[in-house]
C-alpha cells in the first residue's frame, strides 16, 4: 500500500476494480464484497473523529489544543455517502465539519465483518468527493 496511512488508521490495501496500482484501494474486495465508508478529517497536528458511516455498497466486479500546543482536532465531517459505479469504482462524498481547521481528509473503509482501514492518501479539503477506482 503506497502512500496511505500517514495517520493512526491502519492500512492493509488491496485493489478494487481493474486499476491495479492505484493509491485508493479497498481491502480484499472479492465478488460481492460489502463496504461502508467514512471520512476522517486531519490537520497538521492531529485528526478528528470520522464521519458517520455511509450506507453499505457492494463493489462491482468490473467489466481541543493538543498537549504539544498544536491545533485542536477538527470536528466531525458530515455523513459519508458512497455510490458503487458500474465500472467497479466507488465515489465517496461528504460535507466539511463546521468546527475546527481541516487541512486534509482520508477515506476509511470497513468491509463487512472486518476492521476499518484507511484506503486513501491525504486528500485536499476541496472537493469533498473522491472516487476510488
Amino acid at each position: 500500500c503506497t502512500g496511505c496511512c500517514q495517520c493512526r488508521w491502519e492500512c492493509d490495501c488491496v485493489v478494487v476494480g481493474a486499476n491495479r496500482g492505484n493509491s485508493d484501494e479497498l481491502c480484499d474486495p472479492g465478488p460481492g464484497a460489502s463496504y461502508t465508508f467514512q471520512v476522517g478529517p486531519l490537520n497538521v497536528h492531529t485528526h478528528g473523529p470520522p464521519s458517520a458511516a455511509s450506507a453499505a455498497v457492494v463493489a462491482a466486479t468490473p467489466g481541543a489544543a493538543q498537549p504539544d500546543g498544536g491545533a485542536p482536532a477538527p470536528g466531525r465531517p458530515g455523513a459519508a455517502q458512497a455510490v458503487a459505479n458500474a465500472d467497479g469504482s466507488v465515489t465517496v462524498s461528504w460535507s466539511a465539519p463546521t468546527e475546527g481547521t481541516v487541512t486534509s481528509y482520508v477515506i476509511l473503509a470497513t468491509r463487512e465483518g472486518q476492521p476499518r482501514r484507511a484506503i486513501s492518501i491525504r486528500l485536499p479539503t476541496e472537493p469533498t468527493t473522491h472516487t476510488i477506482a
